[in-house]
């Protein structure tokens, strides 16, 4: 579980895992700004 998933109490994110949410925002930088790629909510991809 990733530290900010722990600090906020989801146990069931924060990591790719079967059984796990799977929720994922993928990011990229461009000239030094994040910008979001693709956003997954429960393995689906929405964006």
């Amino acid at each position: 579980v990733s530290a900010q998933a722990r600090a906020t109490g989801l146990d069931d994110r924060g990591r790719i895992a079967p059984g796990l949410r799977a929720d994922i925002v993928r990011v990229r930088m461009a000239q030094g700004v994040p910008v979001v790629r693709e956003v997954w909510r429960a393995g689906t991809r929405v964006m």
